[in-house]
């Protein structure tokens, strides 16, 4: 805590780390460190549609049991 600022982190992502904090405003705050390499990057984006897609259908799917009797 310097400078009278209370930050949680490092966060180890995976593929970034982050730290997180409030403004004077109190808004919280992310800075990022990118640590994947550039192909890594890469590849995360060729396939970021299709996992969103997964994950959202599966949310759909998990919703629906919780609807049923």
């Amino acid at each position: 805590m310097e400078a009278g600022v209370d930050v949680l982190g490092i966060i180890d992502h995976k593929w970034f780390n982050s730290i997180y904090f409030f403004d004077p405003n109190g808004i919280r705050l992310e800075l990022v460190q990118r640590t994947a390499s550039m192909e890594e990057m890469q590849r995360k984006h060729s396939v970021a549609r299709e996992i969103l897609a997964t994950r959202t259908r599966k949310i759909a799917e998990l919703q629906q049991k919780k609807v049923r009797p």
